[in-house]
């Protein structure tokens, strides 16, 4: 596991743990992905209910509260 990843698990771990139904994928643009369930957040690439797709940078900002200027164009797959 990527250090970047490893960061995003410890990070979310304990927001995820509990709070969470279902399954969320975290893609980390050239990094990655983190599986978010009511057990916490753990890296992973399985299928889930939700995935949501951005660079680590994007990422970083929603976690911190930053607002972003420029929200990249949403598509569904």
């Amino acid at each position: 596991m990527s250090a970047i990843i490893d960061d995003y698990v410890t990070t979310l771990t304990p927001k995820a743990r509990g709070r969470i139904k279902g399954l969320a994928k975290l893609v980390i643009t050239d990094h990655g992905s983190v599986m978010l369930s009511e057990k916490g957040a753990q890296a992973g690439d399985d299928a889930a209910d939700v995935v949501l797709r951005a660079s680590d940078e994007v990422f970083r900002n929603i976690l911190s509260g930053r607002r972003i200027r420029s929200w990249p164009i949403c598509r569904a797959n």
